[in-house]
């Protein structure tokens, strides 16, 4: 519900024109709400591809400086996954890496532009296989197993006078 009711604030903040004596297309229709497309000459198993790898290498580091916690400074790695995954994918597929993400704006803008929901699976099939994959991959190759999943591994000191 986050992303479409994020999705339609941006449509009611979007609705003005950049130069209405030149065209009456608002800003919001200019980007088209946000939607994901693939782009021309992409086809749909190379845009699921993209979005698996996009999001294999967010969720792995995500997992590897936040959930693992042996580094001290995990957002900075995050914003720089995040940012290399949209400077990579932007022109390819949009970059969604997150169903929601694509989810929203579709919702929000299938009433402007007939197609919004043709190759919409791409934004699921993707990231929902690239973040299994990658919770897999640390779980089985990267994850010590005493520090896995457990809040505590040392015994709290509890004497009793």
């Amino acid at each position: 519900m986050g992303s479409v009711a994020g999705a339609a604030l941006t449509r009611a903040s979007l609705w003005y024109t950049v130069n209405p004596a030149l065209s009456n297309v608002t800003v919001y229709e200019v980007i088209a709400g946000g939607t994901h497309q693939l782009a021309i000459g992409l086809n749909p198993g190379q845009g699921v591809l993209i979005e698996v790898i996009l999001t294999f290498l967010l969720c792995q580091t995500v997992l590897h400086v936040a959930v693992d916690r042996r580094i001290p400074e995990a957002s900075m790695a995050i914003g720089l996954a995040v940012f290399v995954d949209i400077a990579i994918g932007a022109d390819l597929t949009g970059g969604s890496m997150n169903p929601a993400r694509s989810f929203g704006p579709a919702v929000v803008v299938s009433d402007l532009r007939l197609g919004t929901w043709v190759n919409h699976y791409v934004y699921w099939v993707g990231p929902l296989t690239g973040a299994v994959l990658a919770a897999l991959s640390y779980r089985f190759l990267f994850a010590k197993r005493k520090n896995l999943f457990s809040r505590s591994t040392t015994p709290t000191n509890l004497s009793v006078s």
